[in-house]
């Protein structure tokens, strides 16, 4: 076939275009060699290197329209002459891991964003497996470039995502997402936990009424822990609910709201000791929040911090889309989604004044107000409307 007539312009660099051959309508095969000069000995680092012969390999390339692409490289093999090794010659933008091209990798990573692992094998021709990984391997490599701006005050929110507790970390201040893990276990909890700690920014973690995980963070002890008073106040109120027709449940019910939003110490300290004596009907299924009360001292005010009324609401709206919208693939889509828009600035408008002017800040007019350029992750209402724009079937997912 006439390569000048052919429409392949995707060259790798240091690469000369042999050939292109078709074996099928579905496939497209193009012989690339080599061209780059020698380099130097792994080994040695002897620049005293001769040819020991050609290796051909066989790579996946981005697909050309709806043909599949092959890559047939004659790559050279060199003989150290000082310490007669041999090596074969490295290969840039070549995947280390998949016998692909890194742009391909890439592309995979993305695709599956939008589409199911199914509908990206039957179209690539790849195993599930291997789209699995490739997945998984993206997603690693954009988190351990993704730097995001720890919080003052975070909120440790546990829903459980499709049949599974997770551990999600909030910016309640810019109602975004700060970390999203897959499970709420203690070294799970803890890598998290280490990153704030060096940080020094963080003053307070809201976290929910769960002793294991209450007694995970005190361990470090050394970000003050409030407990979430809606969580709380949601929980007490499910178990009292079946019970209110008994008098000293509903009285029960009203002293412990009380109690979570006490405005003095002394209010704090009048409620303690009711609150820690609920009422028969309830008392064993009040083990879990008494459990979490008794691991703070009773004189700790304020221990518990509620979240803004629109926080509260666009969690729920996410874990409800997540849960009621989305197939079990979903949440590692969506964590995949918030780490690529950790990569997008966004910017917060302070006041501009002497004591703040760093390499961070852009100049501007005196007495006017700058930005400064920080990260904060993923808002959260942006990630509801990206989920309602979507709008999949759960078989498309």
């Amino acid at each position: 076939m006439n390569k000048r007539r052919h429409q392949w312009l995707m060259p790798l660099p240091g690469m000369e275009l042999l050939h292109i051959e078709e074996a099928n309508q579905d496939e497209i095969t193009i012989g690339l060699e080599t061209s780059n000069t020698p380099g130097a000995c792994p080994r040695c680092t002897s620049t005293r290197v001769t040819g020991y012969g050609r290796l051909n390999i066989k790579i996946r390339d981005v697909n050309l329209g709806a043909r599949v692409v092959f890559l047939n490289i004659k790559r050279r093999r060199f003989r150290c002459q000082q310490c007669l090794s041999t090596f074969n010659e490295s290969i840039r933008h070549i995947s280390e891991h998949h016998r692909a091209t890194e742009r391909f990798i890439e592309h995979i990573g993305n695709l599956a964003l939008q589409m199911s692992f199914t509908a990206i094998s039957r179209q690539y021709h790849l195993d599930e497996k291997t789209i699995r990984n490739i997945f998984n391997e993206a997603q690693h490599h954009r988190k351990s470039k993704s730097l995001v701006i720890p919080p003052e005050l975070v909120l440790l929110w546990t829903p459980h995502l499709l049949k599974h507790a997770r551990s999600i970390w909030v910016n309640t201040a810019e109602l975004s997402l700060y970390e999203m893990q897959s499970d709420i276990k203690p070294p799970t909890l803890q890598a998290t936990l280490d990153k704030l700690i060096a940080s020094q920014h963080t003053k307070r973690i809201i976290v929910p009424p769960d002793p294991a995980i209450i007694k995970t963070l005190q361990k470090a002890a050394v970000i003050p822990l409030r407990l979430d008073s809606r969580t709380c106040q949601r929980l007490v109120n499910t178990i009292c609910l079946p019970f209110l027709e008994s008098k000293e449940v509903a009285d029960y019910q009203q002293q412990f709201n009380k109690f979570t939003e006490a405005i003095s110490i002394e209010e704090f300290q009048s409620l303690y000791h009711t609150v820690m004596q609920p009422p028969k009907p309830i008392k064993s299924k009040m083990k879990h929040v008494m459990s979490s009360l008794a691991l703070f001292a009773d004189a700790q005010y304020p221990l518990f911090e509620k979240i803004s009324d629109e926080c509260d609401i666009q969690l729920y709206t996410l874990a409800n889309a997540i849960n009621n919208q989305f197939a079990r693939r979903s949440y590692e889509v969506m964590h995949s989604v918030m780490i690529l828009d950790q990569h997008l600035h966004k910017f917060k408008r302070i006041q501009s004044s002497p004591s703040n002017q760093t390499s961070d800040v852009y100049p501007g007019p005196e007495n006017q107000l700058d930005y400064y350029k920080m990260d904060y992750g993923t808002q959260i209402n942006l990630l509801n409307a990206r989920l309602n724009a979507l709008n999949l079937p759960v078989s498309l997912l």
